[in-house]
């Protein structure tokens, strides 16, 4: 409740109370979905995939093994091109953590729990902690996405493990505690390597002498030797002779709007002006700018690959700050209209 003054002046929320509040409804709400723990009617290829490597790693098998026997259930063991490849093989880290979590019903849970985090990540990177609320209402949703009446589960998505793990990163570079940012940026890219766009920018600009380098050149270094040893690994378990080109998955300009707008209602004209507005907020911030645009450059790799759904780790971003953006702007129009009428 807002207090008043002795003058009877309203008193604003500060900072800090407007994020205690924001964590409070956040977790009120995770702990109602937890509680009613909606069931899907229906799931995604990549969730039933994914609870295939699940099912067959607590069965005792390794990760690799299990993921391999899961492709070739789901897609036969003459695969195509798209499946007998180091990318259609995601990096072992949150399957062998999910692993140890007893059934698919916990793991809904931790999922709400860990987009719960999320929203409080954003609240951090937002100049109004609230709007954390709604990149956790996104996350929620796309985690059990509802499409004409069907409850599509989709929460075993790297993607959705990734960002929370990424908005955290942000938020610490932000504050400019720039090991911890560093560190949670490297275990985003362990969990999805398309969340790498904010660590490579961060070794960029560290070798150009504009962030402090150990942090960032410590997690790149960890992170390309981490890949090269998934890939390495993978060689030995797909059939070489089909070939790894991306050649023939054409890609367009179409696929950047498809990103931007993923899951979001109204689409192409409220995902584009989130991005673009996001981006001009983005670019007013501090020394490390070029750092925290990162994450918004993202779509553009949809030029090489079509893959939709990397808007997933985009769009948390463009919430934030492209609303924030748009409160701006309204509020230096009511502070000059406000100054015109004096």
């Amino acid at each position: 409740m807002t207090q008043h003054s002795p003058t009877g002046t309203a008193r604003r929320f500060n900072r800090r109370e407007l994020e205690l509040v924001t964590a409070v409804a956040i977790a009120v709400v995770c702990v109602g979905y937890v509680i009613a723990a909606p069931q899907p009617t229906a799931e995604m290829i990549d969730h039933r995939l994914y609870r295939f490597v699940l099912d067959g790693m607590k069965s005792g098998e390794g990760y690799y093994s299990a993921m391999t026997a899961a492709l070739d259930g789901l897609y036969g063991t003459e695969r195509a091109e798209l499946t007998q490849n180091v990318r259609a093989y995601r990096m072992p880290t949150i399957f062998v953590l999910l692993s140890f979590v007893p059934n698919e019903q916990w793991i809904w849970g931790l999922f709400v729990a860990v987009v719960g985090l999320a929203g409080i990540g954003a609240s951090r990177l937002a100049a109004r902690p609230y709007l954390g609320v709604l990149v956790f209402g996104y996350l929620l949703s796309i985690g059990m996405l509802v499409e004409g009446g069907v409850r599509n589960a989709q929460f075993l998505t790297t993607e959705l493990w990734a960002v929370p793990v990424l908005l955290w990163s942000v938020a610490m570079a932000i504050r400019e505690r720039w090991w911890p940012a560093a560190l949670l940026a490297l275990f985003a890219v362990l969990i999805r390597e398309t969340a790498a766009p904010l660590l490579m920018a961060g070794v960029v600009m560290a070798v150009v002498g504009r962030l402090p380098w150990k942090p960032w050149l410590t997690a790149g270094i960890a992170a390309v030797a981490a890949y090269a040893a998934h890939a390495a690994t993978v060689l030995k378990w797909i059939d070489r002779d089909v070939g790894t080109s991306i050649a023939q998955e054409p890609s367009s300009p179409q696929v950047i709007l498809d990103i931007v707008e993923f899951g979001l209602p109204a689409a192409t004209v409220l995902g584009l002006t989130l991005w673009l507005l996001a981006v001009a907020h983005v670019w007013k911030q501090n020394r490390a700018r070029s750092l925290l645009i990162a994450p918004l450059l993202l779509p553009f790799a949809g030029l090489l690959i079509d893959r939709e759904y990397w808007g997933i780790l985009v769009v948390p971003f463009t919430i934030v700050w492209g609303v924030d953006q748009i409160l701006d702007v309204l509020t230096r129009l009511k502070v000059g209209r406000a100054v015109t009428s004096r």
